[in-house]
């Protein structure tokens, strides 16, 4: 039943609401990310389709207008559909990032755009993102953004150990120290290496710091 469920949200016309389903990016059980297209407007979107039941889409989410997250374009929620669309960015995962090493100037930012992202989120009343190697997009302008859902899956790239971090301070500063050392390129400046070790080990004591 719960294939059906799937299933029955892209019509005999191939399209989910008006978006045109261009292929399958990522599915993970009852969630599939696809590529879809707005004919309207001439741009490609992703497509999270949930399962059945799957609440909404916050208010806040919707309107949230940062860089550093994707911008919400429309939903449905439906006895048997549950979808989602946001934008589509260029770029690439970032495990696909990691197969080679990138000086720090690079990495810093990465590590900064991350970390901003998870300050302005720790003082909403939303669920805290998810700070993960599938969580991270990195755009063609060499910025990070954190995204809602497991983003495409990258074909044979290494997925490095960089473990999970939640919304709390602690685990979102070991995510960040492991993606800083898989990242940069040696040797690193002192005050980096500096600043990874204090990452490791939970040394700060605010997003703000």
């Amino acid at each position: 039943a719960a294939d059906d469920s799937r299933e029955a949200s892209i019509r005999a016309d191939g399209k989910i609401g008006p978006y045109a389903v261009r292929g399958t990016l990522r599915e993970d059980g009852d969630e599939r990310l696809l590529l879809g297209f707005d004919e309207m407007l001439r741009r490609s979107v992703w497509i999270v389709v949930s399962a059945p039941g799957t609440l909404p889409v916050p208010d806040a989410r919707r309107d949230l207008a940062r860089g550093s997250r994707l911008r919400w374009l429309a939903g449905f929620r439906g006895e048997r559909d549950a979808w989602d669309v946001y934008e589509a960015p260029e770029g690439e995962p970032l495990a696909v990032a990691l197969l080679e090493r990138h000086d720090w100037a690079t990495v810093r930012r990465w590590l900064l755009d991350l970390a901003e992202e998870m300050r302005a989120a720790s003082a909403e009343e939303l669920p805290s993102p998810t700070l993960a190697l599938e969580r991270v997009w990195i755009t063609r302008r060499g910025r990070a953004r954190l995204l809602d859902f497991a983003g495409p899956r990258p074909d044979g790239a290494t997925q490095p150990a960089l473990g999970s971090g939640g919304g709390d301070l602690a685990s979102a500063q070991a995510f960040l120290a492991a993606l800083g050392e898989a990242a940069a390129k040696p040797p690193l400046p002192l005050h980096a290496t500096t600043f990874l070790r204090s990452l490791g080990s939970a040394g700060f004591a605010s997003f703000d710091d």
